[in-house]
């Protein structure tokens, strides 16, 4: 049976081996070492508690406001900077035009 990169030797291990042995992989890496939660415990508390994850609506929000902080603050790259004035000046004459008209 020819394997990885060509190598006669080598064999590729079946989806379901690969899934099994990344399984127990995961077991052993999530009883022994990360949170020291079973097999059957719900996850989500522990990634957020422990871990400190965030879901991914609630990290994008996350990367954004900071971004923004850094822009506001002087601690982001200039181009991101130039960005974020050249919107807010966007957003200030779309408001000036919408107070006239109403």
């Amino acid at each position: 049976m020819i394997g990885v990169a060509g190598n006669p030797t080598t064999t590729v291990a079946s989806p379901r081996l690969m899934h099994s042995r990344l399984n127990a992989l995961h077991t052993s890496m999530t009883n022994n070492s990360l949170c020291q939660v079973s097999k059957y415990d719900h996850i989500t508390s522990t990634l957020r508690d422990d871990l400190h994850w965030l879901p991914i609506r609630q990290r994008i929000m996350y990367k954004l406001s900071t971004i923004v902080y850094k822009c506001i603050h002087g601690a982001a790259p200039s181009y991101l900077t130039l960005i974020l004035s050249l919107l807010t000046q966007v957003v200030v004459i779309f408001a000036q035009q919408h107070t006239e008209t109403y």
